[in-house]
């Protein structure tokens, strides 16, 4: 119990500052750690307390042409793209693995480095919003995003916006400060 409540402490940077990179995985599109990494955030935490939470409104392409090394995709990926690319970053069933590469492509396109990684796919955001309950909707005043018609919003948002002018994962970086301050 003791080194849990420790583990607890230090994730929560009662010790220290900590950044954590958040993978938003959709599991519509399989991959080997639950889902393709559409989105990521990236969550400041110290003294217990979210001090800062960033989501990109293009997704995991913020970070397309700009990695300052190449790195070699596994040759099954090479069919797709011979380069290794962040939103590829969970090639390994094992996710100790697919996180540390997801760590190493942030850094290499970012030159930030982050403590450790949080995956998070539809059924875990399904699961927070029904804990904390209906939001409300950024685009569509009176209506409310509950855990049963978020998954649902995200995919109308994404198909809206990807051909147009908008980002097209605009909806969760809308989202996010609504969910951190509760």
């Amino acid at each position: 119990v003791a080194s849990t409540a420790e583990g607890l402490l230090h994730i929560v940077g009662a010790d220290s500052p900590k950044r954590f990179l958040l993978l938003f995985q959709n599991d519509a599109e399989l991959r080997a750690t639950g889902g393709f990494i559409g989105s990521f955030g990236i969550l400041d935490i110290a003294d217990g307390k979210i001090k800062k939470f960033d989501v990109p409104p293009s997704g995991t392409y913020a970070t397309q042409g700009q990695l300052t090394a190449y790195l070699r995709a596994p040759e099954p990926m090479h069919l797709i793209n011979p380069r290794w690319e962040f939103q590829d970053a969970n090639w390994f069933p094992d996710f100790p693995t697919s996180a540390a590469t997801a760590m190493r492509l942030y850094e290499l396109s970012h030159g930030a480095t982050v403590d450790g990684v949080i995956a998070i796919n539809t059924a875990l955001l399904e699961a927070i919003v029904e804990l904390l309950g209906p939001m409300p909707d950024p685009d569509n005043k009176g209506v409310f995003i509950t855990a049963q018609t978020i998954t649902e919003r995200i995919t109308q948002d994404i198909k809206e916006n990807r051909d147009g002018n908008e980002q097209p994962k605009e909806i969760i970086t809308a989202l996010a400060p609504i969910l951190i301050s509760r």
